[in-house]
């Protein structure tokens, strides 16, 4: 569909692929691309910390448990199961920047858990900082090498 629009705040006409469209009904917004990046960066430098508390906001409560196909009461009755600490290694502090990590097979891992709705992740229980980067490694570890082969690397020198 061709076409020029002028944008509303600089003025300039522009051919219609300058211009996004809107989500609710598909009209071409009334500001081209290039004054929309440039209002939007300039309200990020001047609201940082507002717009970084929102994000967070909308991330602890929604994004992060549609993300692994959980439910925020699951997660909550978990950790409560979990006595409030890490499944791992039983720490009261999450670690990292304070918030628990949710943890999940990865394909090609173990496939215990509760299954999420795109079947590609299971949930396993909420752990720390440092456990959650630990077994992710180390899952990478075993798939790569081979828990056999770790196994073997790990007897090789026993430590008194």
């Amino acid at each position: 569909m061709g076409g020029e629009k002028a944008c509303v705040s600089c003025g300039v006409v522009q051919p219609f692929d300058q211009f996004y469209r809107r989500k609710d009904n598909g009209a071409l917004t009334g500001e081209c691309k290039s004054c929309k990046v440039a209002r939007s960066r300039r309200y990020y430098r001047e609201n940082t910390e507002a717009h970084n508390a929102v994000v967070k906001k909308r991330y602890d409560n929604f994004g992060r448990f549609q993300r692994y196909g959980i439910t925020k009461e699951l997660y909550d009755k978990t950790l409560q199961e979990q006595g409030g600490v890490c499944a791992l290694c039983a720490s009261a502090e999450p670690g990292g920047k304070g918030t628990w990590h949710i943890d999940h097979a990865h394909p090609g891992t173990h496939k215990t858990g509760i299954r999420t709705r795109d079947g590609g992740r299971a949930f396993r229980g909420i752990l720390c900082h440092d456990c959650n980067v630990n077994l992710g490694a180390y899952e990478k570890l075993i798939r790569d090498a081979g828990i056999e082969k770790l196994q073997r690397y790990l007897d090789r020198v026993k430590i008194e």
